[in-house]
């Protein structure tokens, strides 16, 4: 390869301040950035995976149909039983005491799952009772349980109706203000709050599975199998084409997670550090280009955030040399060879967080 004195290109991307453009743009001009666009399967190979939960100590736990079973990520990738013999489980949440309950989806039963000591029934089985359709922690030693046509509050000792006249299939999400979110097909979206006013959350798709990160987006996967990130009366369609049994959470860190019993992985995608590049910036030979890749709450993350190029094509060389510091980002910078008749190029960039990745492309048009 010839030195960039002889032939070459040299871009250099930093990131910096962001300010909308809609088109390719000349040298040292920001541009407007994009939705992420891939998941990453970070629990291959699962028997039929129908629930998952983060507890608060940002552990991956996961429901499986299959066996029965529940069980528990470990750093390595490999997974941990810690509870067998559930029929159908499904929904989860974490007691303030670390333990976790289970729904049994068919049978309405609750199983207590304490770690280390065994299975605990939380709530009975019962032929005539509906099967739990969601699930969200309450106050005290308590939970809010969907189940067809009702909201109740269920505890150890006691059973109590909420709301009457949902659908056969509601979902469940609770807020950090502790207000819970309802998926109805009949009536939409509803929020309750913690007073008890009840109200409804207008223009939202139809919702078939639905979560809450830790700032109050939505997160939900609509009837048409759509991936949404939604706030106030918008959203960002994030992906498409999922099945229609997949199910929704966020982790610790507010990525979301993709249960998909189809295809039997859970998915992973990155959205803390949205690293967002524009899909196309206009360089020329010789000239320095900046490029905008801002950061989204870096300082989420308790593990550095690294990015390297993970392709390019022949005639390409490309090498980050400042890492991204905070919200600062990193520079890269690419060397080419490649003749003047080149009109178009593409790299792609990774950016990493632990075991978290995300990639992108970012196009170049050679002036």
């Amino acid at each position: 390869m010839r030195g960039p004195a002889a032939a070459g290109l040299l871009v250099v991307l930093a990131l910096s301040g962001c300010i909308p453009a809609s088109r390719s743009v000349s040298a040292g001009t920001c541009v407007s950035p994009i939705a992420p666009q891939a998941l990453e399967p970070i629990t291959p190979g699962l028997g039929a995976p129908t629930g998952a939960l983060v507890t608060a100590d940002d552990r991956l736990w996961i429901a499986d149909a299959s066996n029965g079973a529940v069980g528990r990520l470990n750093p390595d990738g490999s997974m941990t039983v810690w509870a067998q013999g559930l029929h159908d489980p499904g929904s989860m949440v974490e007691l303030e005491d670390g333990s976790l309950l289970v729904a049994e989806r068919e049978s309405g039963a609750i199983v207590q799952v304490i770690p280390g000591l065994g299975l605990f029934l939380f709530r009975a089985a019962d032929r005539q009772l509906p099967g739990i359709t969601g699930m969200v922690n309450a106050p005290g030693d308590s939970v809010f349980a969907a189940v067809p046509g009702q909201l109740i509050h269920v505890s150890r000792d006691h059973e109590e109706v909420i709301l009457h006249g949902l659908s056969d299939k509601p979902r469940l999400a609770l807020e950090p203000s502790g207000g819970i979110l309802i998926s109805d097909r009949n009536i939409g979206l509803q929020r309750l709050d913690r007073s008890g006013v009840l109200g409804v959350i207008a223009g939202v798709p139809p919702i078939r599975s639905i979560a809450v990160d830790h700032h109050g987006w939505l997160v939900f996967i609509s009837d048409s199998g759509e991936l949404w990130r939604w706030m106030g009366r918008s959203g960002t369609r994030l992906l498409s084409g999922l099945p229609a049994d997949a199910t929704v959470a966020v982790d610790q860190a507010d990525n979301i997670l993709v249960v998909d019993p189809r295809r039997n992985r859970v998915l992973r995608l990155v959205t803390t550090f949205i690293i967002r590049p524009a899909s196309r910036v206009r360089a020329a030979f010789g000239k320095a280009v900046t490029l905008c890749l801002p950061v989204e709450r870096a300082g989420a993350y308790r593990e550095p955030i690294t990015m390297t190029v993970a392709e390019a094509p022949p005639g390409i060389a490309a090498e980050v040399r400042r890492q991204p510091a905070g919200t600062q980002g990193a520079t890269l910078s690419l060397l080419s060879d490649l003749p003047k008749r080149l009109k178009q190029g593409a790299i792609v960039l990774e950016v990493q967080s632990g075991t978290l990745k995300q990639r992108f492309f970012v196009t170049l048009d050679f002036g």
